[in-house]
């Protein structure tokens, strides 16, 4: 089977913001123009039996922008929700980037405690990958599905997926808007087929 993981468009407000579930907006014009765009794309590509989203208003909102493209109805699964972020919650990217917590974030993200938060990542991992592989009981080989969310869970579930650390999530770029598209083989494993990223943005909404 094939999965396909779909980073939010972009949000109304706190643009710069760290966030996870706290703080939440509604997509902007622009995070609407993009997720059409990603629907306008795989409706071109293949066909998706089924949208899941996690449960902040801006993964449903891109969850649904795409869904309405392909008609396909998603569905909120909360598990799929983003890494706690803790006490950097609602705090600019560059403080949390000059943190400690934040230079173990970006190098050795397996190893990263964050403060406040009620999970590790690699708990978060871990709650993503259960319900990944509970929902993939029930659908055969041939079909494909899209989870949307943030991209801090989406680079857990894409470790998980290719059985690889996460300290190795950055060597992946996730953009926005993008799609990063795996395809399962045997014993239960998967490979990437394919990062797309710069090309979305060249297809009209």
């Amino acid at each position: 089977m094939r999965i396909l993981l779909i980073p939010v468009t972009e949000r109304e407000k706190f643009q710069d913001l760290i966030i996870s579930e706290k703080l939440d907006s509604s997509l902007s014009k622009k995070g609407v123009e993009d997720a059409r765009r990603i629907g306008k794309f795989l409706r071109n590509k293949v066909r998706i039996d089924k949208i899941y989203s996690g449960s902040s208003i801006q993964s449903k909102e891109t969850a649904q922008s795409i869904g309405a493209i392909l008609n396909v109805k998603p569905s909120v699964i909360e598990e799929f929700r983003e890494i706690d972020m803790g006490d950097f919650e609602g705090q600019s990217r560059d403080t949390f980037k000059r943190s400690d917590e934040g230079r173990i974030f970006f190098y050795e993200m397996d190893k990263c405690i964050i403060s406040g938060a009620k999970e590790t990542i690699p708990e978060a991992q871990k709650r993503a990958m259960e319900k990944v592989k509970e929902i993939t009981k029930h659908y055969n080989d041939e079909a494909s599905i899209a989870i949307i969310s943030h991209r801090g869970i989406l680079a857990c579930i894409l470790c998980g997926l290719l059985d690889i650390s996460l300290a190795k999530s950055w060597n992946f770029k996730l953009g926005r808007p993008a799609i990063a598209s795996l395809k399962s083989r045997d014993y239960g494993t998967f490979e990437l087929l394919e990062l797309i990223n710069d090309e979305l943005a060249k297809i009209n909404a």
